[in-house]
Parts: structure tokens; sequence; C-alpha cells
């Protein structure tokens, strides 16, 4: 007697969407599932989160004269061993702002006039990159830190005045931009699922634990802790 094969029935629309959750909004969507915004408005994204965890692990660094890119978000957070704190930024009208200056050319800073640069998601907007990494290597004082963070995975952002949207960066070119400095740690920030997330607007309390499995193939943001050699502060 013979018996007809079994044929099984397979779900794959259920099985991709436990492979691929449609929280991420992978399918047919052309549009995100946020519109992009201030980094530091809103519920925390996932390219905050990693500027938020990279400053809060080198806080120990914020001490004595600091300068800050638009507004004095860091050091207003990790202010207990700060003496004195500048605003640079090329737009004057900004309310906080000290030093009205392009990042890549600024003779009115002095040299060797800060102890910590803190530079959150600034080199993007800038064209002459290594022009301004050379300054800002110039007005930090010897044994002076740069805490830097720049976005390899991110929206070209047409948004709030930033018309002006030029690189996205590896760890490899931030590596050889910060030559100048004599002591440098670059970081990976991000993972295959957290660039998809960054993309799609998804907020980072909805990767849970994931969020923080660096993947180095896939950042969402490099960071970078710089040293201008001469004795610390």
């Amino acid at each position: 007697m013979n018996s007809s094969p079994v044929t099984a029935t397979v779900n794959w629309r259920g099985f991709l969407r436990k492979r691929q959750p449609a929280w991420l909004g992978i399918g047919h969507q052309l549009r995100p599932l946020a519109p992009k915004g201030n980094y530091r408005v809103g519920p925390p994204g996932v390219g905050r989160a990693y500027i938020d965890h990279f400053i809060e692990a080198h806080r120990s660094d914020i001490v004595g004269r600091a300068v800050e890119i638009r507004e004095p978000h860091y050091c207003e957070r990790y202010p207990e061993r700060v003496t004195n704190v500048d605003i640079l930024d090329v737009d004057a009208q900004l309310p906080n702002v000290t030093i009205v200056a392009d990042l890549a050319c600024m003779p009115q800073v002095p040299s060797n006039a800060f102890d910590i640069a803190i530079v959150p998601q600034t080199l993007q907007y800038v064209f002459d990159v290594q022009a301004a990494i050379g300054e800002l290597h110039r007005v930090l004082a010897p044994g002076g830190v740069l805490l830097l963070t720049v976005p390899a995975a991110e929206q070209i952002n047409w948004t709030s005045g930033f018309e002006a949207d030029y690189w996205r960066f590896t760890c490899r070119s931030v590596s050889q931009l910060l030559s100048p400095f004599g002591h440098t740690e670059v970081e990976s920030l991000g993972n295959c699922l957290a660039v998809i997330a960054r993309f799609r607007g998804v907020p980072a309390a909805r990767l849970g634990r994931r969020i923080w499995a660096h993947d180095p193939m896939f950042p969402v943001i490099v960071g970078a802790r710089a040293v201008k050699d001469g004795p610390g502060h």
C-alpha cells in the first residue's frame, strides 16, 4: 500500500515576523516611525543613549576649564570639578554661547585654553574636519582631553538650521583624524539591530539590553577620547 507524502504547511510570514519584529518597522514602510529631531529632545533614541553612555563613562575627565559645543548639557550634568565653562558655536543667537567661532578656524581662542573639550555630534557639520581637529588640539592645554562623538549610521539632518551635513565616520577614520593627539581611545557603539532602530526612529528602551551588544561591523556612534601630550591636569 502506497502512502502519499504529507506536506507540512509552514507559516513563513509568522516565522519572519519573529525573526524581524514589526516594532522595528521592517517591511514596506518608506518613512521612519519618528522624524529626525533634536537628539536631546523626546524619548531617548539609540544615538542619544550611546552618546550619554560614552560621556558618563568618561565623566572623570570633565574637570577644570571646559568648552562644550552649543549648550552646557554635559558640563551641567557633571559640574563637580569644573571651574569654568565656555560654550562655542557659530550661531551668536544661541543663549548660552560665549565663543562665536567656526570650529575649523577660531584664531580668537587662545592656545592651551581648556582642560576638557566636549564635542558631541558636531564634526559631521564641519567640511574641513582635519582643520577642526587641529584647532581642538591647539586650544587644549597639555594633558587636556577631547571627548568626541560622531555619527556612523544616521540619516541626513536638514532640520534645526543644519543645512550642511557632510560626513559619516568609522573608527579607522576617527583614529586617523586624531593623530595629532598623543593618546587616543576609539570605540564603536552599536550593532545591526541598533542601526535599524536608529534609522526607523525606535526609542532605545524598546531594544532593552540588546542595545549594549556592540558589534564593530555595525557602529551607530563612534566615540573617542583623545589626550594632548603633556602633563595631566
